[in-house]
């Protein structure tokens, strides 16, 4: 784990501030979650626990 810390680091550490930030928001936006909204539903009449 350390291993890949620093592998990372080192790709990113000759960036300046907003380049870095961009690219984490690039990243971030290709997750397959991104953009899914999850939200619990409870009917009133349920008798099922969640």
């Amino acid at each position: 784990m350390t291993e890949r810390i620093l592998e990372a680091h080192a790709t990113v550490s000759n960036l300046d501030c907003i380049e870095a930030k961009l690219r984490y928001i690039k990243v971030w936006q290709a997750l397959p979650e991104f953009g899914i909204t999850t939200f619990v539903v409870k009917f009133k009449e349920s008798n099922k626990k969640e």
